[in-house]
C-alpha cells in the first residue's frame, strides 16, 4: 500500500492499481480525488467532508431517512435516496417519493419489504418517464418475466416504460 497525506485530514491509499480516499474535505486539495475507485467519510464536519468535491459534477439531492421496514422485530436501518441532476432518482431500498420531477426511476424490484402491488403504485406516484429495474439480483428468468408483464405495457398501466437492465449493460438516459 501507498499512503498520500492531502491537506489537513485527508489521506489516498493506492494498493495494486486500486485508489481509496478518505476524508476529502473543504481543506484539502482538489485533485485528491484524481483517479479514485471510492471515497470514505469519517464524519460531515467540513474539514473531512466536502459535498462539492464528492458530488464529482453532479447536482444530488438526498431523499428519505429510512430503509423500507421488512419486519417490526428487525431494526430499522438509514437509507437515503439520490435525485442526480433533476432527472435519475436511485431510492435505495425505500419506496421514497420525492417532492421533484423525475425523469428516470430505479425501481428496486425485488426486496422482503415491498410487493408488486406496492411498485405499481409507486411508480404511479413517482411518475416517471422511465423506470429500470434494480435490486433484482435474486430473481431467476421466471420472477423477471413476471414483473416486467406487472410493470411493463401490459401490466395495470404504470404510466412508465418498464425496463429490464442486465449486469454490466449501459443505457443512455435523459
Amino acid at each position: 500500500m501507498r499512503l498520500t497525506k492531502f491537506g489537513h485530514a485527508c489521506v489516498r491509499i493506492d494498493k495494486d492499481g486500486h485508489r481509496l480516499v478518505v476524508d476529502p474535505g473543504g481543506l484539502t486539495e482538489p485533485h485528491a480525488l484524481d483517479g479514485a475507485d471510492a471515497a470514505l467519510v469519517t464524519h460531515e464536519h467540513f474539514d473531512h467532508f466536502s459535498e462539492e468535491a464528492l458530488r464529482a459534477g453532479f447536482e444530488v439531492r438526498v431523499y428519505g431517512t429510512w430503509h423500507a421496514p421488512i419486519r417490526p422485530d428487525i431494526p430499522p436501518v438509514g437509507n437515503v435516496g439520490f435525485l442526480i441532476d433533476d432527472a435519475l432518482f436511485h431510492p435505495g431500498d425505500a419506496l421514497t417519493v420525492p417532492d421533484a420531477t423525475v425523469d428516470t426511476l430505479l425501481l428496486p424490484v425485488h426486496g422482503p419489504w415491498s410487493t408488486t402491488g406496492q411498485l405499481i403504485d409507486y411508480v404511479r406516484e413517482v411518475a416517471p418517464r422511465d423506470a429500470y429495474a434494480i435490486h433484482d439480483g435474486a430473481l431467476n428468468d421466471v420472477g423477471n418475466a413476471m414483473l416486467g408483464g406487472f410493470l411493463g405495457a401490459n401490466g395495470p398501466g404504470t404510466g412508465a416504460r418498464y425496463h429490464g437492465l442486465a449486469a454490466g449493460t449501459s443505457v443512455d438516459i435523459g
